[in-house]
């Protein structure tokens, strides 16, 4: 009994290792093939979705493997030109939008004449890399002296005021400051400052400006001091420069003229840097006269023959007069006049040739 158990035990085992032996490999194989099928058909969509993203296609597999693309009809800003229509001036009592067209020179004509000799991409390339520095004239001389943009509560007669003209006590040969120049705003800066330059707070910002103007109207027999304290540091700027303001007429009383000199930041309606431009290609400026002043109205005649001034044979330079509510640091002076010239557009040496202008213009009101 015992044999023919152990006979048919290991007629089991046999059977068993014969299944294994087969039907195993055979299975394993099965497996094999379809493993590989798989990943062939894997292998298969990869490529479609690779050709049909290359190719700008965007079907279901582009989507799904994230190859879509976009001609640029429907992103920010795809596919859009600066456009340069004449439309209304836009410029806020702060730096804004501005809207307008650009001042046509002989510049703007020759770079028009060599974009047409050169091909469509030439073009293209040409336009991206000047529309965010394309020339505006925002004088509006052609209203007239006497125009004004007034944000303020009250009112004026501006032609009595251009008519009266400004008339200054000028002392000729004292050497104690009649003017003070400082920046509320120390560190604005223009379109060539270099922000790893250690130094560039004095070579290209409002700074290097101020020098310039401070040296013209000392050379005007105009004695001029001229502060570099920097305000926009820490806490509010307008409140640290009105402290410095307090400080220098303590220390220098005979100070009457106060000039707060900034730099704008004027964009188009695409949001790109314009380039203020006189007919002497030097950048524009603008005075904002505050009704808060001890003399506004002193101030605001200033103001506007200084304009006329600048303005005079077509030059173009002076921006329109802003009036103001607005007190900025106009309460502690006698005539506190808040100067920009130039816009983040303009290069510093453009703004430092309208200090020039503004230097010479001033000094033919203060002294004749």
């Amino acid at each position: 009994m015992d044999e023919m158990r152990k006979d048919r035990d290991l007629e089991v085992f046999v059977e068993f290792e014969k299944k294994n032996a087969v039907g195993f490999p055979r299975r394993r194989r099965r497996v094999i093939f379809w493993g590989r099928l798989l990943v062939a058909g894997v292998a298969v969509c990869l490529a479609v979705a690779i050709l049909l993203g290359r190719g700008g296609g965007n079907g279901f597999f582009s989507r799904l493997f994230g190859f879509a693309t976009n001609d640029g009809s429907d992103s920010e800003g795809g596919g859009q030109s600066v456009t340069e229509e004449t439309t209304e001036e836009q410029v806020g009592e702060d730096d804004t939008t501005v809207e307008t067209e650009p001042i046509a020179d002989e510049s703007t004509a020759e770079e028009q004449d060599t974009e047409s000799e050169s091909t469509t991409s030439e073009e293209t390339t040409a336009k991206d890399e000047t529309a965010a520095s394309h020339s505006v004239d925002l004088s509006q001389a052609e209203l007239g002296a006497g125009y004004i943009v007034n944000y303020s509560s009250r009112t004026y007669d501006i032609e009595g005021l251009l008519e009266m003209g400004f008339h200054a006590e000028y002392y000729p040969g004292s050497s104690a400051p009649t003017v003070l120049i400082l920046h509320t705003h120390t560190s604005e800066g223009y379109a060539d400052l270099d922000p790893n330059d250690p130094i560039g707070v004095l070579t290209s910002s409002v700074v290097a400006v101020g020098e310039t103007l401070a040296a013209e109207l000392n050379r005007a027999k105009i004695p001029t001091v001229h502060c570099t304290v920097i305000h926009d540091g820490d806490g509010d700027p307008y409140a640290n420069a009105a402290e410095t303001i307090e400080m220098m007429l303590k220390i220098y009383p005979t100070v009457e003229y106060v000039i707060d000199l900034h730099r704008m930041e004027l964009t188009d309606a695409q949001g790109n840097l314009v380039r203020t431009c006189s007919t002497k290609q030097t950048a524009q400026l603008r005075m904002t006269v505050s009704t808060a002043g001890v003399l506004t109205k002193g101030a605001l005649s200033l103001a506007m023959c200084l304009r006329e001034e600048l303005n005079g044979g077509g030059a173009r330079v002076c921006m329109p007069v802003v009036l103001t509510d607005s007190e900025y640091n106009a309460a502690g002076s006698m005539y506190y006049l808040k100067l920009d010239i130039g816009s983040l557009g303009n290069t510093c040496d453009e703004a430092r040739a309208a200090a020039v202008l503004f230097a010479e213009a001033f000094a033919e009101i203060i002294v004749g």
